[in-house]
């Protein structure tokens, strides 16, 4: 856990070095939150980073990098506490500037998901969410399983609650009342939940925290009408976690969106995004329907190498927070196996 919580530090680093506009632009000193840990972290202008979590007493410092495939490249210099990574180790990163970041992190195989820390919120805010990870006693086809919808906070009241929970197929299962919390620098908490919020109105939501295996991490990122498939066109990186009865993979992609909002999400090579991209190695990705079953949600299919296909349901926003930016995150089947769950994670170039 404390590994985890280290990539997630990592990652929020290189997200706040870039969003600032490159090296020598940034505040010398900015606080992050995420979901498992909490941590304090002093950036220099050089684009080296010290960070304490304030948990466990970890101390890490490293550099970051960009690489030409637009992803975030973090090396660690030197690091002591207990689970600290070793020197050397290095992580990629997604994001998008000032709003949303995903990591392909040191080892372990599922998509770690951030959002830059913000203060607690004064404003209601509404925004849907995706699932990144659901209770081991679960699938992802089950009629009870709610894993997208909306998220939606209430400043009168400071409650929050999910207006909206649907199943893979799109079956409403009605409201989820999270309720009342209290909320310091952007975390809020309420029974065994916590959440993390975002200044552009974005939330992490990890319930069940006290039981591991019965944990759901959602994500929450400004709701936008998209009216058709091809504002969506462009050329994106991504990260794609699928779950199995054998062995769950996770593995970094490039995919190119065509207008008819469809397109292949190729395998780079080694598994490292410093590399090329295998044409010969991916999964054909299509979006049928858009605005459904509200605004900014996507249906479509996922179809791999041997012809399986599998449904997935996605939220969406284009040039979020003015950054130029586009996400598709998405939650469905494994095409394989479609009682597991599949995620695809893409960030425009």
């Amino acid at each position: 856990m404390k590994l985890l919580a280290t990539i997630l530090t990592f990652a929020f680093l290189s997200l706040a070095l870039y969003s600032c506009g490159g090296k020598g632009l940034i505040p010398e000193t900015q606080t992050y939150n995420g979901m498992g840990s909490r941590w304090t972290a002093v950036l220099n202008p050089s684009g080296s980073f010290s960070m304490n979590e304030l948990d466990a007493g970890v101390e890490v410092n490293g550099t970051w990098t960009e690489t030409s495939s637009k992803w975030m490249e973090l090396t660690v210099s030197d690091a002591t506490g207990s689970g600290a990574p070793s020197a050397g180790s290095k992580a990629h990163a997604l994001l998008i500037p000032g709003v949303v970041l995903l990591v392909k992190p040191f080892s372990g195989k599922q998509i770690i998901s951030m959002v830059l820390a913000g203060t607690c919120p004064t404003k209601d805010l509404t925004a849907n969410w995706v699932v990144t990870n659901i209770p081991d006693s679960k699938n992802v086809t089950d009629a009870d399983m709610d894993i997208y919808g909306v998220f939606s906070y209430t400043a009168d009241t400071n409650s929050a609650a999910l207006p909206h929970k649907y199943t893979i197929n799109g079956t409403d299962l009605g409201e989820g009342t999270i309720g009342s919390f209290s909320c310091t620098d952007g975390v809020g908490t309420v029974a065994d939940a916590r959440m993390y919020f975002s200044e552009v109105g974005g939330a992490l939501v990890h319930t069940n925290i006290s039981n591991a295996s019965d944990s759901s991490f959602i994500v929450a990122l400004p709701a936008k009408k998209i009216n058709t498939k091809t504002v969506l066109a462009g050329t994106y990186n991504g990260l794609v976690y699928q779950q199995s009865t054998g062995s769950d993979e996770l593995f970094p992609v490039e995919l190119t969106l065509s207008t008819a909002g469809t397109g292949n999400a190729y395998v780079y090579n080694n598994n490292d995004p410093n590399s090329t991209v295998n044409t010969s190695a991916g999964a054909g990705f299509s979006i049928t329907t858009v605005d459904s079953p509200t605004d900014g949600f996507l249906v479509g299919t996922v179809t791999d190498e041997s012809n399986n296909t599998g449904t997935i349901r996605c939220t969406a926003n284009t040039n979020i927070n003015g950054s130029g930016k586009t996400f598709l995150f998405c939650i469905g089947s494994n095409p394989g196996e479609n009682s597991k769950m599949y995620n695809l994670m893409l960030i425009s170039k």
